[in-house]
């Protein structure tokens, strides 16, 4: 007994010892017991930190590259970032895949509660621009769990490329009426009321076709060969080219001014309609002429009252001589109409005459009109080929921004339970030990209880 006592003071003197606490905890039994414990928490906490408090705290940001073969779409709205945060495509790339369901797009728009932010980064080395590239990030508060995050930005970053082609077999549609989306000049061909409007027409719209296969030209080459056509880009717009060549296009326009040809010559009512809308455009443009050439001579006036700063005034001289000539220049053609108008009213041996020329020049526009028509048909299979062989995107990488990490955050709380359960065993066994070396009052007085 007094053995005992005399151990329990000398802990109470020098405290617990870890050797001590080792002793204790070291059994094979506790020890598996506080490992189970630590386990256990240490997965919960793990999991809880994966799956739930990461992917609220934590953005995920996709670096990339991207190249887009513009064809519906303006060019600005992929080089602003602007198309990676408008509804139609967040939405586009929700329907692509069911883990997206759940999402709320509006969520990410400009205006929503957890925005995507898009940046283009410019990579410089003294002065120079070494190479550029696009970060999309978006807030994990907005998903379920931190994959449907990541694969949301992947996805979205991937998407320019069947925008592209989508855009491209949108153009390729034909409406009600036959056109396509790469025939928009072409439209208003029939209902135009002039000549001039229609070789306008067709002057746009062949040097749109041009445009497009020279811009595929300058990023492709000459040779680039279309399969859907099975020829060669430079084919492609050597045919455009043949609808209606330069020196056509010139021979047309100066027949038609030494002419004057008009629609619908043949209809006597058409005629005299014209008739009074051209005089009526001629008298306008002489009062025109009149009050410029009013103006003109005051201006002259000031001019010889300036003593050596008329400079100034050398700016609005030609501007006025500009505006002159061409009202000149077009109240001359309007009288050429108006003669012939005149004619066609009052001999009809000449207006015979005329009707054959007209037809024939009528026929030649037709013959440019059919051609381009087909040309702006060829044209769309061979964007959505180029649109869907080059358009891409590269993925330098998909990361985890913010939040903490999960391995040290379940290595920490593993290490701090294993302690407190430490702890907390050595208290138990401890508590344990010291009641059973304490005995009852009654055995303290030798008197056992009966």
């Amino acid at each position: 007994m007094e053995e005992t006592n005399r151990e329990e003071k000398r802990e109470e003197e020098h405290g617990v010892t870890f050797g001590e606490i080792c002793h204790v905890i070291f059994q094979w039994k506790r020890l598996l017991a506080i490992l189970a414990v630590t386990l256990a928490v240490a997965i919960a906490t793990g999991l809880l930190f994966q799956f739930y408090v990461n992917p609220q705290r934590a953005s995920y940001e996709a670096k990339f590259r991207f190249q887009v073969v513009y064809t519906a779409s303006s060019s600005d709205r992929f080089t602003s970032g602007q198309y990676f945060t408008e509804e139609e495509t967040l939405n586009a790339v929700k329907s692509s895949d069911e883990r997206f369901a759940g999402l709320n797009v509006k969520n990410l728009l400009p205006n929503g509660k957890y925005p995507i932010a898009v940046a283009q980064v410019f990579e410089r080395e003294e002065d120079r621009i070494v190479d550029t590239y696009y970060t999309i990030s978006v807030s994990g508060k907005a998903f379920s769990d931190a994959r449907s995050a990541r694969e949301f930005v992947r996805a979205l970053a991937e998407s320019v490329k069947d925008r592209a082609v989508a855009d491209a077999q949108a153009l390729s549609a034909e409406d009600e009426d036959g056109f396509n989306g790469y025939q928009a000049q072409l439209r208003e061909y029939e209902n135009a009321e002039t000549y001039e409007e229609k070789l306008s027409l067709l002057s746009e719209q062949r040097n749109y076709l041009l445009t497009l296969y020279n811009d595929w030209i300058d990023q492709y080459g000459n040779l680039y060969q279309i399969k859907a056509a099975n020829k060669s880009l430079a084919d492609l717009r050597e045919a455009v080219r043949q609808s209606m060549s330069d020196t056509k296009y010139n021979e047309l326009m100066l027949e038609l001014g030494a002419n004057a040809y008009i629609p619908d010559s043949e209809n006597g009512v058409t005629l005299r309609s014209r008739l009074n809308t051209y005089n009526e455009q001629l008298d306008l443009n002489r009062r025109k002429l009149e009050n410029l050439k009013a103006e003109l001579s005051s201006l002259v006036e000031q001019y010889k009252n300036f003593d050596g700063a008329s400079s100034s005034l050398m700016p609005q001289f030609g501007e006025f001589h500009s505006r002159i000539a061409a009202l000149t220049e077009e109240n001359a053609d309007l009288q050429k109409k108006i003669d012939t108008i005149e004619e066609l009213l009052g001999d009809e041996a000449s207006k015979a005459e005329y009707l054959e020329h007209e037809k024939n020049f009528q026929d030649s526009l037709q013959k440019i009109y059919e051609a381009l028509t087909q040309r702006s048909k060829e044209i769309a299979p061979v964007a959505e080929e180029i649109a869907t062989r080059e358009s891409y995107t590269i993925i330098d990488s998909v990361e985890e921004q913010g939040g903490m990490s999960t391995l040290l955050v379940t290595v920490a709380v593993a290490v701090l339970v294993f302690l407190i359960s430490s702890a907390v065993c050595y208290g138990i066994v401890n508590s344990r030990k010291k009641r059973t070396a304490q005995p009852d009052g009654t055995a303290q007085e030798g008197k056992p209880l009966e």
